[in-house]
């Protein structure tokens, strides 16, 4: 929003296009855009698919099968170590 806001003050100021772009290291069209809107931009973030989640209940059951037949309960590391080979097991058998 500062920037949003930045553009519109150098703007009103009598600044061009192209001045403020350079001061504030925005792109032309990024200024134009701004210019344009009347209220600031609005961001949120993206949604992403984790490669891993088609895999995770299988994961999380061999994960729990191993630490079961181990006797013990595992370390931060060791999860992280027991999940990638868990992967590796379900990658391999298709």
């Amino acid at each position: 929003m500062y920037k949003w806001q930045q553009v519109r003050v150098l703007r009103q100021k009598g600044e061009t296009i192209k001045g403020i772009a350079r001061q504030l290291k925005l792109s032309r069209n990024t200024v134009r855009k701004y210019l344009r809107k009347d209220e600031p931009p609005q961001f949120k973030a993206r949604q992403y698919e984790r490669l891993l989640d088609p895999y995770e209940e299988v994961i999380k059951e061999m994960l729990k099968r191993a630490s079961l037949a181990r006797g013990y309960t595992m370390s931060s590391r060791n999860r992280a170590t027991e999940a990638l080979f868990a992967l590796c097991i379900v990658i391999c058998q298709g």
